[in-house]
């Protein structure tokens, strides 16, 4: 339909026979798809209001920021939190006065 999209996320899993810390012997990847409507929703692309966030950590350097992790998440759950409450709808993310990532979209 005019307007919708399709979602695509990939999913790469170890599915060795061992359980451990080391290098995946196997793995299986999938993808998910959903159909979705418009991304930016009703209206386009509309101008958003982030907060600045010069104190926390989205990404760790030397972790695994690069990729669609699943923990890359939770370090944004409070402050985007915060930022709801003060009626922004994103955290912009910077370490030391390098602009990061957003909580939820990279920039």
């Amino acid at each position: 339909a005019p307007g919708s999209c399709l979602y695509i996320r990939p999913v790469l899993l170890e599915c060795g026979q061992v359980i451990g810390s080391f290098e995946p012997t196997e793995c299986l990847m999938a993808a998910f798809c959903a159909p979705s409507g418009s991304y930016f929703g009703p209206g386009g692309i509309r101008p958003i209001r982030m907060m600045l966030n010069e104190t926390d950590v989205r990404a760790a350097p030397g972790g695994v920021g690069w990729c669609k992790h699943a923990g890359n998440y939770a370090p944004t759950f409070l402050p985007v939190k915060a930022a709801r409450a003060k009626g922004c709808s994103q955290v912009l993310f910077t370490t030391a006065g390098f602009v990061g990532e957003c909580a939820a979209m990279n920039v």
